[in-house]
């Protein structure tokens, strides 16, 4: 049994479920194209830590050498190198500002230079973010709030943003959503309690389109820390 992983370059943060698409597009595809400098420099770390297959049969954590594509990686490992491989990818994958997507676990991790881009940033549990979120991306991306998948945050400026926890991941019942709202402070941090996704969605819809008055649709009760 292997452990997968992806590596590859993004000019924005992407979800999870976009990044499963690519990832299987990657594994489909021909394996061509002059390679990304992000993409060299990452090659050039791993391989200073684990050995291609060919190089060191005996020590390599490799099932098959890494497949190179112009812009992006697809690593194959021992299962049981796993926990081992995946921390060091993703430091490795963070520094060369690329992006790593685990397949076992649907899990995408963006780096911190695309989580720190101007603007508003949806990010999630499962490690996805929207940049500038809106319209279809951002409704997608909030219907695959999960028992697995149970939190998301949008943040607007500092202290300022709205989150949503489903079910007892956030104290709740099953199928229930708190939708929490920060205004400046833990003063000002307050929430409502639905279980209604829609709602959770207009809300979120109504922060990142900057609407003024989206608070005054919903009953709130504060919380104090």
């Amino acid at each position: 049994m292997s452990f997968d992983l992806g590596v590859w370059c993004e000019e924005a943060p992407i979800t999870a479920s976009v990044a499963g698409e690519k990832y299987r597009q990657f594994c489909e595809g021909i394996l061509d194209g002059e390679t990304d400098p992000r993409v060299a420099a990452f090659l050039t770390g791993l391989r200073s830590r684990f050995p291609d297959l060919k190089d060191d049969l005996e020590s390599s954590p490799w099932n098959s050498d890494p497949w190179v594509g112009g812009d992006h990686v697809i690593l194959t490992a021992a299962w049981s190198r796993a926990g081992e491989i995946e921390a060091f990818v993703e430091r490795l994958a963070a520094e060369h500002e690329l992006v790593l997507y685990n397949p076992q676990d649907e899990i995408v991790r963006n780096p911190p230079v695309l989580l720190s881009l101007p603007g508003r940033t949806l990010s999630m549990c499962d490690g996805s973010a929207l940049h500038k979120p809106a319209g279809a991306a951002l409704r997608e991306a909030l219907h695959t709030l999960s028992p697995r998948n149970w939190f998301a945050i949008l943040d607007v400026a500092e202290q300022v943003y709205v989150q949503v926890g489903l079910g007892p991941n956030a104290g709740l019942e099953e199928g229930m959503y708190s939708l929490e709202h920060r205004d400046g402070s833990p003063e000002r941090h307050r929430r409502h309690v639905t279980t209604e996704l829609e709602a959770v969605i207009a809300a979120f819809e109504a922060v990142a389109a900057n609407e003024p008055d989206w608070t005054e649709r919903l009953t709130w009760e504060p919380l104090t820390f």
